[in-house]
């Protein structure tokens, strides 16, 4: 795989990951997580409440952790299917995929992401 190929790759995860509202969902979820300590701790509120209270907020908890999944579902699918498409247009020694999950790849992946991630937060207008 080349390392342009790998940098398109590193690109467009990143891109998807300052898009989608990863970070949103992150801060609702730790924000349910403090609001349902509160209310175990507390003494003032009754067990009744407290159930019913316990149920909400893990429904919520439910629901942040399923979009947070789902958005890396489609991260991940984006990816795949970008190092899919530059096997058929270009025909490496060594699977793209594969050579994503190699410590080579890793690293240079993950160097290059972040990088990129400084640069554009930096550099770039919004």
């Amino acid at each position: 795989m080349s390392y342009l190929g790998l940098c398109l790759i590193c690109i467009v995860a990143v891109e998807l990951f300052i898009r989608l509202p990863f970070l949103k969902r992150a801060a609702q979820l730790t924000d349910i997580s403090r609001k349902t300590t509160r209310v175990i701790m507390s003494s003032r509120i009754s067990d009744h409440w407290k159930e019913k209270a316990l149920q909400r907020y893990s429904r919520d908890m439910a629901v942040c952790s399923l979009a947070l999944g789902f958005f890396l579902a489609i991260v991940f699918v984006s990816v795949t299917g970008i190092a899919m498409l530059l096997d058929i247009l270009i025909p490496p020694e060594v699977s793209s995929l594969n050579y994503l999950m190699t410590t080579e790849g890793i690293f240079l992946g993950t160097g290059f992401a972040l990088v990129y991630a400084f640069v554009r937060k930096h550099f770039v207008p919004v």
